[in-house]
């Protein structure tokens, strides 16, 4: 699949959606490599959907690719956008704030956007450290599967530490990612606080 009909997919998907929830549906966007149009014949399609009442997220495969429909409350995303410290923070931030909008109002958008960068200092240094304490966790974990010679476990640790230092250094930047933070080592180069060795 193309980007052009993954992107014909994404209108369809938000017609449906719309016209199943009417008001309720405050604004759907698409995110990830299509937002970004860097997605190749098999990448997943994502949207976002915020809206006044809860609803299940959907997850379906459509013509051998994944697609997700995430969906959030205008409250929650509100909660979630403003909380460094939530664990899936980086997830929304990229989703929301970097989303292609398909339906909905620029204003709400704005106001997502407000929630990231009214942030203080103090709340991204709290959660940065809360970062260090999972870092230490993980690497305990990868210690541990070292003298046991578990190799499974070890690479599945290093991962997650590896991500979790990803987080570490935005939080620590008082920022985020615009992808992924599995996908973050090109931005953190321009980080003020980045040690040139974290990207190297």
């Amino acid at each position: 699949m193309d980007h052009e009909e993954r992107m014909k997919l994404a209108q369809f998907l938000t017609t449906r959606i719309v016209e199943t929830y009417g008001e309720d549906v405050l604004f759907v966007g698409v995110y990830g490599s299509v937002a970004r149009n860097e997605d190749k014949e098999f990448s997943d399609l994502e949207l976002i959907v915020i809206i006044k009442k809860k609803i299940p997220n959907w997850f379906f495969i459509y013509k051998d690719i994944v697609v997700l429909i995430h969906c959030i409350t205008y409250e929650d995303a509100v909660k979630s956008l403003s909380n460094p410290d939530d664990p899936w923070w980086f997830g929304w931030v990229g989703s929301i704030l970097y989303c292609e909008k398909l339906y909905g109002s620029d204003d709400l958008l704005k106001k997502l956007k407000e929630c990231v960068y009214s942030i203080s200092g103090e709340d991204y240094r709290e959660a940065a450290a809360k970062r260090l304490i999972w870092m230490l966790e993980f690497l305990n974990q990868i210690r541990n599967a070292y003298y046991e010679r578990d190799l499974y476990s070890a690479i599945s640790s290093a991962l997650y530490f590896r991500n979790v230092a990803g987080e570490f250094v935005a939080l620590l930047n008082e920022t985020h990612y615009k992808s992924h933070v599995f996908r973050s080592l090109e931005e953190a180069r321009n980080f003020k606080n980045c040690q040139s060795t974290f990207s190297n």
